[in-house]
């Protein structure tokens, strides 16, 4: 059985050689911290949560890999232990990161990026929406969805 989506689906479904289209998502959220956000993802998803590097997180599903970040570059690239820093910034660097840290995940936005994703599977997608509408503040956008399979 198909669950109907509440997106708008385009006229042309294939592509010329036959194919279905996909789409490629991005939700945009805060109100949830990075592991937790990974956690309840991973869950809804039925993935394994793999690090790639700090504030990086993919999920290999069967639609493919979805990845977990903080939408800010440089906070993810910050690394108060390089031994390119003053001696006193690295003997802080732990510190001063569980501060930014903390301060990061309550002002930038977390991300969720998806693989490109066939139309006919969208609907996994808006489950996944609905589970986060109901946990989160949005930042971007409200998804007008039903039924969550993650909850």
């Amino acid at each position: 059985m198909t669950q109907s989506s509440d997106c708008k689906m385009p006229d042309i479904m294939n592509t010329e050689g036959g194919d279905e289209r996909r789409v490629g998502i991005e939700i945009e959220l805060s109100g949830l911290g990075y592991e937790a956000l990974v956690k309840l993802v991973a869950r809804c998803l039925n993935a394994e949560p793999k690090l790639d590097s700090r504030y990086v997180t993919k999920l290999a599903t069967d639609l493919g890999d979805f990845t977990i970040e903080l939408d800010s570059d440089p906070i993810k690239d910050l690394d108060l232990a390089d031994e390119r820093l003053p001696d006193s910034i690295r003997e802080l660097g732990g510190q001063a990161m569980e501060v930014i840290d903390a301060a990061a995940e309550r002002i930038v936005p977390l991300e969720i990026i998806s693989p490109p994703v066939p139309f006919s599977h969208v609907t996994r997608v808006e489950a996944l929406m609905e589970t986060l509408r109901e946990k989160v503040h949005w930042v971007v956008g409200k998804p007008s969805i039903t039924p969550s399979a993650c909850s």
